[in-house]
């Protein structure tokens, strides 16, 4: 088997639909470098791995990518799948010593850049190391004739496809695999869940690793600039019907922004999730989509999905409970497994990433192994199980009680601005309040012992969910 081997089997991966638009404007349509259809995809993914070829590459062989998305890079990234050639993936702002440590550890045989991932390579004696650097411009260096095709590598389950490195819990890089079997088996249940067959139009998404998750399921991606330009979103509405979304994966804070500064009366099917929100924004969604289908998804990078949830009967059955944020979750989904703990929910299931490398500490905290060899991660969520479904309560380490005080005082003051955290014996609410909301706190929660005033920072990947050490931090207050 291999995780690419349907897609080039598909009769999607020979169509003249758009497969991927980066889209900074209406012209980014007649753009060949930021638009590229399936069948021309499929063409650039043949001659992406005859040069592969001629550079020596073969089965096995590992590869680090670090190259701004474009065509280019997705047909690369399908030839090296069905070479069999190992993906790595590094954060750049990841301290060099950690660096150089994965390098020597994983030994790649090719460093795959442009112009500033060089300059970012040149710092590391490892990289430096590393036999062939080129970027995925080159692979129109190939001529191509109607007769070739796409070789497939047969790859065992277990054969690693991508291997992304994150700063570990412990200080040491932490290898999240995603093997063959893994990546097929992800895609299998997205399908399953999402229903794009029922939508066969543009996914329009903020994540580059959802477009390659779409090319599989033969739907195409309006990638939208990661600093959503208001410019850009202006422009959605002047998409031509073969360009026109009719599916959004996001979270809260791009579906403010998009609705902001958009119509985007072609949407259809909503995939919220990622982090906490109030229950104004997603009513503000319905009314703009009245006839809208929404879902809540509830998982993480490494079990996506876990629980799926309506999310208008989401929201009315928050607020029947008195809650500011949507807290329901829904049910689990059929292919996941489910270990409730007071404080955690851990989950297993074939599309939940396996141990990680090189970080025993994170391995620890974040992952088990059962009697039959799979693998358990742990959400770090508190979740609390009724007849109605899954209930979201707080990280694992907030103190429940203080989730609920967060709860009520949002209900008071009308937004989520602000946190609980406990310094000793004081509960101290920190974020942005003006002086009537801190008279008011003060008047009406006496568990409150201290009011610090300091702005908000959200988390870089969603910008929904609240960076507390960072919030701390900026505010100059100690961390603890």
């Amino acid at each position: 088997m291999n995780c690419v081997e349907s897609y080039f089997q598909s009769s999607f991966s020979g169509s003249s639909r758009p497969a991927i638009v980066f889209f900074d404007g209406i012209k980014a349509l007649s753009n060949s470098r930021k638009n590229i259809s399936f069948k021309k995809l499929t063409k650039n993914s043949i001659k992406a791995q005859r040069f592969l070829k001629s550079k020596g590459f073969n089965k096995g062989d590992a590869i680090l990518l670090f190259e701004a998305p474009s065509p280019d890079m997705y047909a690369m990234i399908l030839a090296m799948l069905a070479s069999g050639i190992q993906i790595i993936l590094v954060e750049p702002w990841m301290p060099l010593k950690n660096i150089n440590k994965i390098i020597a550890q994983v030994r790649p045989k090719g460093f795959m850049s442009g112009a500033i991932g060089k300059l970012w390579g040149a710092r590391s004696k490892e990289i430096r190391r590393v036999p062939v650097w080129f970027s995925s411009s080159k692979l129109n260096e190939q001529s191509l004739s109607a007769a070739d095709e796409i070789q497939i590598e047969k790859m065992g389950p277990h054969a690693l496809a991508i291997l992304t490195f994150t700063s570990g819990t412990s200080g040491n890089p932490k290898g999240v695999h995603r093997k063959h079997q893994f990546l097929v088996d992800q895609a299998q249940v997205l399908k399953k869940y999402l229903h794009y067959e029922q939508h066969p139009g543009m996914d329009m998404t903020i994540f580059t690793n959802v477009a390659l998750l779409n090319l599989g399921m033969g739907k195409g991606s309006l990638l939208i600039p990661s600093k959503w330009p208001k410019r850009v979103l202006n422009q959605i509405d002047l998409l031509p019907k073969e360009y026109a979304p009719d599916t959004l994966a996001a979270g809260p804070a791009f579906l403010i922004k998009l609705m902001n500064n958009a119509k985007a009366e072609s949407l259809r099917s909503f995939h919220m999730g990622g982090a906490l929100a109030d229950c104004w924004i997603y009513e503000k969604a319905f009314k703009r989509w009245p006839t809208g289908n929404f879902t809540h998804v509830y998982g993480s990078s490494e079990a996506e999905p876990v629980a799926l949830a309506d999310l208008r009967s989401a929201v009315a059955l928050s607020k029947k409970r008195n809650y500011f944020q949507t807290l329901y979750l829904g049910r689990p989904i059929k292919d996941i497994e489910i270990d409730q703990e007071k404080d955690t929910l851990w989950v297993a299931g074939p599309h939940v990433s396996p141990l990680y490398e090189g970080d025993d500490q994170a391995n620890r905290q974040n992952k088990r192994l059962d009697s039959q060899g799979r693998a358990w991660h742990n959400m770090g969520d508190r979740i609390n199980i009724d007849t109605e479904g899954f209930w979201y309560r707080g990280r694992s380490f907030q103190e429940e009680e203080d989730f609920d005080l967060e709860q009520e005082l949002y209900q008071r003051l009308g937004h989520s601005k602000c946190f609980i955290k406990r310094e000793d014996k004081d509960l101290v609410l920190i974020g942005e309040l003006s002086k009537e909301e801190q008279s008011e706190i003060k008047k009406c929660f006496k568990k409150v012992t201290k009011i610090k005033v300091a702005k908000v920072f959200r988390d870089k990947r969603h910008r929904a969910r609240i960076d507390r050490t960072k919030t701390l931090k900026k505010g100059g207050y100690a961390i603890s």
